[in-house]
């Protein structure tokens, strides 16, 4: 995972804007990209997420 703003993220792959990649993100993945990061990070300590526990 990356600590990148979505700005960036959508710049490096391509989408050329954020809106854009959210857009595709959630027709995709069904949540925003913000409720993923949440759901999904990993805990620096324990290297577990809240996705895999």
């Amino acid at each position: 995972m990356t600590q990148l703003p979505i700005e960036g993220i959508a710049a490096a792959t391509g989408f050329g804007s954020a809106e854009a990649l959210r857009h595709h993100f959630r027709r995709r993945i069904g949540t925003s990209p913000m409720r993923y990061r949440a759901v999904f990070q990993v805990s620096v300590r324990t290297g577990v997420g809240a996705g895999n526990r």
